[in-house]
């Protein structure tokens, strides 16, 4: 999905996009009442995001990493490991 842009060297586009996804994703996770509703496996996760995104193709893995990188490191969204993630309750802030 990023491939692309990473490749043409377009990063200011690149990190708009990832950006706009972890928005999305955000949003439409956070909307769950319960931490237990906000765990995922990162199979089910990757498909969560593709619904967000409005991605039909999904996501590839290398994508996947990306935005779960992004949304543990600099949104402070959710924790990971290589096998489930979670959402925090305050995800939706700032």
């Amino acid at each position: 999905m990023w491939k692309y842009a990473h490749d043409s060297g377009l990063h200011g586009f690149l990190l708009t996009e990832i950006k706009e996804a972890a928005r999305k994703v955000i949003a439409k996770m956070s909307y769950k009442g319960n931490q237990v509703d906000r765990i995922h496996s990162l199979d089910s996760f990757r498909k969560e995001v593709a619904q967000a995104i409005n991605n039909k193709d999904g996501l590839t893995d290398d994508d996947l990493n990306v935005l779960l990188r992004y949304l543990a490191r600099d949104r402070r969204a959710i924790v990971y490991d290589h096998e489930v993630s979670l959402l925090h309750t305050y995800a939706g802030r700032g």
